[in-house]
């Protein structure tokens, strides 16, 4: 499952930015093609330096959940699925996430913090990046293709959820 406008209602780095006072300098930088994937998401990054952990955890924790987003996480388990939540935002908000709808795993970037506070700088998520040139070099199909071939399983049993261009193959 994408999180962002699937698990939960809105997107986190808007409400991110909405909480710290950054929405003019995040709007400078939300989808924008002409930049890559990498580039834009360390420029915004670096918007939320100095910013604390904390405000991220609650702003992941308290943005509303798409309604049925638990239920059918926990009735996909229940029929023997693994899920996972994928977003090309940051960990410290997936796995927030995760928790919330009981998934059993999440994959994003990795903001740094030091003494409880986000550096600005982030790694990027490894299991996005592919083979494939140019925009869809970097994106969440190469994370389905990892996810399959390091779980064994096959497309064909595979379910992605998402509700944007970024999130189809």
């Amino acid at each position: 499952f994408e999180m962002d406008g699937t698990l939960l209602q809105g997107r986190f780095i808007q409400e991110l930015a909405h909480r710290t006072g950054h929405e003019e300098a995040l709007a400078q930088y939300l989808d924008r093609y002409d930049l890559s994937p990498e580039s834009r998401t360390r420029k915004i990054a670096q918007i939320f330096r100095g910013v604390p952990r904390a405000i991220f955890e609650r702003a992941a924790r308290e943005l509303p959940l798409t309604q049925g987003a638990v239920e059918t996480v926990v009735g996909l388990r229940k029929l023997g699925f693994r899920v996972a939540v994928v977003t090309d935002s940051y960990h410290v908000a997936a796995e927030t996430v995760r928790r919330r709808v009981f998934a059993d795993l999440a994959l994003a970037n990795v903001l740094e913090f030091r003494r409880g506070k986000a550096t600005g700088e982030v790694t990027l998520a490894p299991t996005m990046r592919g083979n494939r040139q140019g925009r869809l070099a970097y994106d969440k199909l190469n994370t389905l293709r990892f996810l399959v071939d390091r779980m064994g399983i096959r497309v064909r049993d595979v379910l992605a959820v998402g509700d944007g261009e970024n999130d189809v193959g």
